[in-house]
């Protein structure tokens, strides 16, 4: 079990110019210091099997999470974490012939969170599995040849929220 509480949050903002008003006047669109609460809570289990031929490490988590934002809005979720996530690390050795499989599950959750005016906007994320696998063979004492498979299924996670940007959150983190 875990526990997480933070005050005050840093939230995209954009605010409409009031009717009347000049070009540019009264419009803004950056980011607020908002005060408020947020706490988060999660619970981990973890299991592990083994044997001369197969190990197996699997683990899962549960989130319970909300956010007040002080005279704006409160939800009921953490930004940007899944309500569970599902791990699988999967290992079988025959011989000099060795497999792995590492799956990754995480549910929908909210990315993308924008204060506009006074109301507070959200867009959900879709959730995603992504699975590895690795197939190897020890070809000598000193030498060991494997090809790895990354992301099998062509999974598509979520990366960083842009609301300035798109209205999605982008496919990949840019680095």
């Amino acid at each position: 079990w875990f526990s997480h509480k933070m005050t005050n949050t840093i939230i995209p903002t954009e605010q409409a110019p009031p009717p009347n008003a000049t070009q540019g006047q009264g419009e803004f669109m950056g980011y607020s210091n908002i005060k408020g609460t947020s706490s988060l809570q999660g619970f981990e289990l973890y299991a592990h099997y083994g044997n001369k031929y197969f190990r197996a490490d699997l683990a899962g988590q549960y989130n319970i999470g909300k956010e007040e934002l002080n005279g704006v809005d409160t939800i009921n979720y953490y930004r940007s974490v899944p309500q569970y996530q599902l791990h699988a690390a999967l290992h079988g050795d025959v011989k000099s012939f060795k497999m792995s499989v590492f799956a990754n599950y995480y549910s929908d959750f909210h990315g993308a969170l924008l204060k506009r005016d006074n109301e507070i906007i959200t867009q959900e994320a879709q959730g995603f599995l992504s699975m590895d696998v690795i197939l190897g063979n020890q070809v000598s004492k000193r030498l060991y040849a494997y090809i790895r498979v990354k992301n099998a299924l062509n999974g598509v996670a979520k990366g960083i929220s842009a609301p300035f940007i798109t209205s999605k959150p982008l496919d990949y983190i840019p680095q």
